[in-house]
């Protein structure tokens, strides 16, 4: 609960800090104050730390025990690609992980929680009016739990919310559903 408190607390300071040095961006035609992309990373990266770093909540002691289950040596990352198993671009995170990075399940799960986060903090970042607001409700609501939880889901779905902004440029939809591609082979 005291880590849960500091989170919520070191984004509300670093937000109301953040209020003095605002840039303007053109949303969709129209000029709109935007937290500068520095606040927006230490803000958010409390989140981060924390998700990439547990060792308990959730699901990580599943996620950390097919970790230690896959097997680098007897496969390939073509391999992955080649069977039609669902969770191909997740899976092959796992497997270059564990091959070339580190077989280490902290490493795993950090770059994880580091990818997905930067996924969310863009997303949320280019969806919000008020950056730090969004990180409270986003704290508040129980929804960075999902980011511990269903690790797979939460970083489609951030995904898919940092290409959000293609959805309504009228000649780049087609960029939104080359991230939905994506997205899927994340989880299906």
């Amino acid at each position: 609960m005291k880590v849960y408190l500091f989170m919520i607390l070191w984004i509300v300071v670093v937000g109301f800090i953040s209020k003095g040095s605002e840039i303007t961006e053109t949303i969709n035609g129209r000029e709109e104050k935007r937290t500068n992309y520095t606040y927006a990373i230490l803000m958010f990266a409390v989140i981060i730390i924390f998700t990439g770093l547990r060792s308990s909540v959730g699901d990580t002691f599943a996620y950390i025990k097919n970790f230690d289950r896959l097997d680098v040596e007897s496969t390939s990352l073509v391999n992955i690609f080649k069977n039609n198993e669902a969770y191909q671009l997740y899976s092959a995170y796992g497997y270059i992980v564990k091959k070339f990075i580190s077989e280490d399940a902290t490493v795993y799960l950090f770059g994880i929680a580091l990818i997905s986060g930067i996924f969310a903090m863009i997303g949320y970042r280019r969806c919000s009016c008020d950056y730090m607001y969004t990180l409270v409700l986003f704290m508040l609501s129980g929804k960075f739990v999902w980011f511990m939880n269903g690790i797979k889901q939460f970083a489609a779905a951030a995904l898919l919310l940092m290409a959000m902004k293609y959805i309504t440029e009228e000649k780049k939809k087609y960029k939104y559903f080359i991230y939905l591609l994506i997205a899927y082979l994340i989880n299906p």
